[in-house]
């Protein structure tokens, strides 16, 4: 099963003005953010008073014998009872994503090794359990999605301050419509609003049609703030079972990381298979234009700066640089996303069953190429393996450790020391020169054919093992 995320405007909402939909959508945005912290501070009370006592008696005690109720249930309890605007559901969903960061950061929190997770309010998401919501078709390429979000008093105190719901109710399993005023009387516990969504492009309409229609199984979903639009989105969860490619397992792509390419393709059976993806001037221009639009603009912001924005610290005045700042970001990850399904493509096209990669891990301290430290082929790789495993094909990383200074026609390895000579300077890292067979190649191209190799890392031990027993036979044959 395969499980992928799309975004949706949330429009208006059915019946009122867009106003009183930013309004509700910000109170419980903050009690989201005020339930994070408490909660947060709340599982450090109770896991460290457990701890002191192991600490100090040496006994195996658990937070249930402490309290005498698990830690989630007791937090939720007392959430529930503490905020009273969010629908006890999403209380608890809250309470278990911070309970989720808690576990996998509480050793080093109890310890003082970090320090306690603070969440922000602009990061703060309302949760939906895929129970809390569902979503009809209207007119015209929109939709309604009704979500189960308030506690009964705060849509009456929404209500009382002329916050109007759909005019009309049906009761689950009946056909008797309920108004407002009877339904808020009737439901104890939860209050369900409406808003109006629309499918922008074919994507998203395919995607929600089949939501629709239950061939799409929903997640647990987010609603969302976008603070440079300025707008609520809904990221809607979803679960499909994904078609499996034909491709054998034997057969490997592999990738090589270049600084002129960003990636380039060999394929293990294939020698005269050759594909490079992305181009690093593209970014570049790219980045360059963005730099200096923002030092242009960072430059003359005061200069342009109206009286209105006087006195208001450096917020309002460098607040057009600020807009354009995520950009190369977003850019980028445009462009991972294009590169990371070409790749996949190229897989399936030739029946791929295996893509092997390097492992990339602490790339930017190891390396002094700037475009390397800068461009994010974490997030490449990442997106390379979540789309190759939708379509059934094995990822494997291997250690990048001398597979641009082996040979792939004859095997040899090169060192460090003589990488002028394999790698000349003059033609920019882009040839490979052997100096044992004296094959020549494209130097990404001939890394990209060693990663695709089966047991790579194997071969290239054996290979440095053979050729370190033949310079010592050699020394002692010259000294003998």
């Amino acid at each position: 099963m395969t499980t992928k995320v799309m975004r949706y405007q949330l429009i208006e909402m059915v019946d009122n003005e867009k106003r009183f939909m930013y309004k509700m959508l910000d109170d419980l945005r903050y009690e989201v953010f005020k339930i994070s912290n408490r909660a947060i501070q709340m599982f450090w009370d109770i896991d460290n008073t457990s701890y002191a006592f192991k600490q100090k008696f040496q006994e195996n005690l658990d937070l249930k014998e402490l309290t005498g109720v698990k830690s989630l249930a007791y937090i939720s309890r007392a959430l529930k009872e503490e905020y009273q605007k969010l629908n006890n559901t999403s209380v608890e969903q809250v309470s278990r994503k911070v309970e989720k960061e808690w576990k996998k950061n509480k050793s080093n929190m109890i310890t003082a090794d970090t320090s306690m997770i603070r969440y922000k309010r602009k990061n703060a998401n309302i949760k939906l359990k895929n129970t809390q919501f569902k979503i009809e078709p209207l007119d015209n390429n929109f939709y309604r999605i009704s979500a189960r979000l308030l506690s009964k008093s705060y849509a009456k105190d929404l209500h009382e301050n002329g916050f109007e719901f759909a005019q009309k109710f049906k009761e689950k399993g009946k056909k008797k419509e309920k108004t407002i005023k009877e339904f808020i009387k009737k439901n104890d516990d939860n209050m369900w609003v409406h808003f109006k969504i629309k499918a922008h492009d074919g994507s998203q309409k395919s995607i929600i049609e089949r939501v629709v229609n239950k061939e799409y199984k929903v997640g647990g979903s987010d609603i969302i703030y976008c603070d440079r639009k300025r707008k609520y989105y809904l990221n809607l969860s979803y679960t499909f079972e994904a078609e499996q490619a034909k491709v054998d397992e034997n057969k490997i792509l592999g990738i090589d990381v270049g600084v002129n390419t960003p990636a380039t393709l060999a394929i293990s059976d294939d020698k005269w298979y050759k594909e490079f993806i992305g181009d690093k001037q593209e970014i570049e221009n790219y980045r360059n234009q963005v730099e200096s639009r923002r030092r242009r603009l960072q430059k003359n912001a005061a200069l342009y700066s109206g009286e209105g924005s006087t006195g208001h610290g450096r917020k309002t005045r460098l607040k057009s640089v600020d807009k354009i700042r995520d950009k190369i970001a977003r850019f980028k990850d445009y462009k991972n996303h294009i590169w990371s399904r070409a790749i996949v493509n190229e897989a399936i096209k030739h029946g791929c069953g295996t893509i092997q990669m390097e492992d990339l891990t602490g790339i930017a301290a190891n390396t002094n190429e700037k475009f390397l430290k800068t461009w994010s082929y974490f997030d490449l790789q990442t997106k390379i393996q979540y789309k190759a495993e939708e379509v059934g094909i094995k990822v494997v990383k291997v250690k990048p450790a001398h597979t641009s200074a082996r040979c792939n026609n004859c095997g040899h390895i090169h060192s460090k020391e003589n990488k002028d000579k394999w790698r000349p300077k003059e033609f920019h890292h882009e040839k490979f020169i052997c100096q044992n067979c004296n094959h020549t190649a494209h130097a990404d191209l001939n890394a990209a054919k060693n990663i695709a190799m089966k047991d790579i890392e194997k071969i290239i031990k054996d290979q440095l093992e053979s050729q370190e027993k033949y310079y010592k036979n050699q020394m002692k044959y010259i000294l003998d």
